[in-house]
């Protein structure tokens, strides 16, 4: 439960700054694994096509004409953003047919920027078993649903907390006997033991405290 509490974690942090949810994290993570390659490149891809997306929609004519040339559509007939998956898996599909590499590299270079380099196995692979990929993250269990990823994210706020306590307790712990020890040469008295007794005693129960609050009523991860 503590490995999958850090993993749950690990997933939020990664997704937050990869500009991507949870559950998107996660496919990623099988998708660079069945490819073959780092999952920071493919999120940092993916956070590139949503950043151009956004501009081109926003009025960015060289961006706009980059999606236009390349016969994708950016927006739905709502006149909202497209999913940046169901994008992601067009660009690919149009790389694949440009057999001139020059010319291929360079539409990717417009588009991906300093990450069209790493591309290239996911050109090789192909918009089908990429969207494949997607769909076993899924049901091969390796997606965690959200609800049960913030459940385990606060168990680890709640563990990192203890933690931080633990760590307080054991100082005024360590404190208290070595004011304790200072009565003997004179550098204490027995103000300073009290002092030093009710300082590693408020920690004490701040310790009980935080292992006896749920976890439930700790923040989660998500940054939301």
């Amino acid at each position: 439960l503590q490995e999958s509490a850090k993993k749950a974690d690990e997933i939020f942090k990664n997704a937050a700054n990869s500009g991507v949810s949870a559950e998107e994290w996660q496919e990623l993570e099988y998708i660079a694994a069945a490819v073959g390659t780092e999952t920071d490149v493919l999120a940092d891809s993916l956070k590139e096509l949503k950043n151009k997306m956004y501009e081109a929609q926003q009025g960015n004519s060289e961006y706009a004409l980059s999606f236009a040339n390349l016969g994708v559509k950016i927006e739905d007939g709502n006149g909202e953003l497209r999913d940046a998956y169901d994008v992601f898996g067009e660009l690919i599909e149009r790389y694949g047919s440009i057999y001139n590499e020059t010319e291929r590299s360079a539409l990717m270079m417009q588009m991906f920027g300093d990450s069209a380099n790493q591309m290239a196995p996911y050109v090789e692979a192909g918009a089908d078993t990429l969207d494949y990929y997607r769909k076993m993250a899924h049901e091969t269990g390796y997606v965690i649903e959200n609800d049960t990823l913030v459940a385990l994210d606060k168990l680890q706020r709640k563990n990192d907390l203890m933690a931080k306590q633990a760590e307080a307790e054991k100082a005024t712990w360590s404190s208290f006997w070595q004011t304790v020890a200072g009565l003997f040469v004179g550098n204490s008295n027995l103000g300073d033991v009290g002092n030093a007794f009710g300082d590693w005693w408020k920690t004490q129960k701040g310790l009980w405290k935080s292992w006896l609050t749920p976890s439930s009523q700790y923040a989660d991860g998500t940054y939301n």
